[in-house]
């Protein structure tokens, strides 16, 4: 079997393509890293009539929450022109092949959450950001897509992730990642504005598991369990076995930011639970980034 994985040199993306092939699959990696463009409508038009794949991971995106202006519009033209791109390059030359397509979308950015609740897939999305705007059209092509050819017998599931954490080895890293980096170096840690910012931390391993696993529909790939920064540092702490140095900076609050973020994830229960606690998944990222460190 072949399966195609868009933005797969990416943190979440090259581990779910080591576990592709780990599993016996080929697969194609489209990446700018990979020299393949995702808005290179030829050349993937050419891979889906060449390989006929069976299966599309699209996580592939452009991740600038704040964009504004020309930036703005490089979000919507990588992440909603390139899935489209996409769906014509399947509609054109692999519709008789494809079983599977998973995208990676997101949840922080869908909802504005008010502090103690979890947003669930059916509550009514109200991005803020660019971002986050791009990601629901994006939802809505693909949801439009499988209705229309619902013949076709693709299965067509929706991820919107929580905030994924991880080892990562590239220069913009997960605040998990980060923060450990800083610490181990002996740099101090930047929080801007509060220490009171909820989000809702999920391992990696854990989403790659649910990418593999996904059936039809719009799920919420999360733990359901918001943790603060102060709770992150003390977690950090308790790991390294020394308390890392952080300093408070004041800025300009952006409106798209929110201090709480959750997501819940029991739809998702028969097929799909988080196996990794938050203090586990700290300590596993602890203990690659020593292995990247000491290589």
């Amino acid at each position: 079997m072949v399966s195609i994985v868009t933005g797969g040199s990416g943190f979440i993306g090259s581990r779910l393509v080591r576990a592709l092939k780990e599993r016996g699959e080929d697969v194609i990696n489209i990446d700018l890293s990979a020299g393949r463009d995702l808005l290179d409508v030829e050349l993937l038009l050419k891979l889906c009539k060449e390989h006929k794949p069976t299966a599309i991971y699209h996580l592939a995106a452009n991740k600038n929450a704040r964009a504004t202006g020309e930036e703005a519009t490089s979000v919507l033209e990588v992440n909603v022109a390139g899935s489209a791109s996409l769906l014509y390059a399947l509609y054109s030359n692999c519709m008789d092949s494809i079983k599977r397509f998973v995208f990676a979308s997101t949840g922080g950015a869908l909802f504005d959450i008010k502090q103690g609740e979890k947003a669930k897939p059916d509550d009514k999305p109200t991005p803020k950001g660019i971002y986050g705007f791009s990601k629901l059209v994006d939802e809505y092509i693909f949801s439009g897509f499988s209705k229309t050819y619902n013949d076709a017998g693709i299965e067509f599931s929706t991820l919107r992730l929580a905030n994924v954490y991880g080892w990562e080895i590239r220069k913009h890293k997960n605040v998990v990642a980060k923060w450990l980096e800083l610490a181990y170096k002996g740099e101090t840690l930047k929080v801007y504005n509060t220490l009171d910012m909820y989000r809702d931390y999920v391992y990696v391993d854990d989403v790659v598991e649910a990418f593999l696993k996904a059936p039809r529909g719009v799920w919420h790939i999360s733990t359901g369990e918001p943790r603060s920064l102060a709770e992150v540092i003390s977690i950090i702490s308790k790991v390294m076995g020394k308390e890392p140095m952080y300093e408070i900076i004041k800025t300009n609050s952006s409106s798209i930011e929110v201090n709480y973020s959750a997501l819940d994830p029991s739809s998702a229960k028969d097929w799909w639970k988080p196996k990794t606690t938050f203090e586990a998944g700290v300590e596993k990222t602890y203990k690659e980034m020593l292995d990247y460190f000491n290589e």
